[in-house]
């Protein structure tokens, strides 16, 4: 089955909310400076307008400079079910 709907990404963290773009944008300009040192590398700051002219600062770390989940040796759970489904159970020790 196939919708329509665009895949989903990262989500962001909101860090805080503001009464006006021009306060949210100086924040999001100090933490573009701060995440400017290498230890920050691959941060993202955003601005998002909310109802009532509020403004939400959302942060997050792109998802190419996460660390990668090594994925198992291929071999599962269903491998396993299908042998055990197959035996006979041990009836010798039952009353």
């Amino acid at each position: 089955m196939q919708t329509d709907e665009p895949t989903r990404g990262k989500p962001w963290d909101i860090k805080a909310s503001y009464n006006s773009y021009k306060e949210a944008d100086e924040a999001r300009n100090r933490l573009l400076e701060i995440f400017k040192d290498p230890q920050h590398k691959g941060m993202q700051v955003k601005i998002n307008r909310r109802a009532g002219d509020r403004f939400v600062l959302k942060t997050r770390l792109h998802p190419d400079f996460e660390e990668k989940k090594e994925k198992g040796r291929g071999k599962n759970k269903r491998r396993n079910k299908k042998t055990a489904a197959r035996r006979k159970p041990d009836t010798s020790s039952a009353i």
